[in-house]
């Protein structure tokens, strides 16, 4: 089982995640930075990983049968966040 954690996407400030971290299984490979679309009770919400590899025996039982599924591929940056990128002027 690949056990990963994410922050999500800032409501308030397009392109910034941050806060808690939420436990998903990854069903593909990720890496620390990749943003990836996460399923959420309120829908799906752009999410950057935060960890990868974490040991299933770290997450209680009784919580390892209810983790949702990240499925897709990474999302890339440019995709995420246009405006948040920089620009001369």
């Amino acid at each position: 089982m690949n056990i990963i954690t994410v922050q999500y996407e800032s409501r308030k400030k397009p392109g910034a995640f941050g806060g808690n971290d939420y436990t998903y299984i990854a069903d593909q490979t990720y890496q620390v930075g990749d943003v990836v679309a996460a399923p959420t009770r309120f829908g799906t919400s752009l999410a950057l990983v935060t960890a990868i590899n974490i040991d299933a025996k770290s997450i209680p039982e009784k919580l390892r049968g209810v983790l949702l599924h990240i499925t897709g591929d990474p999302i890339p940056q440019q995709v995420v966040a246009p405006e948040a990128q920089q620009y001369d002027l």
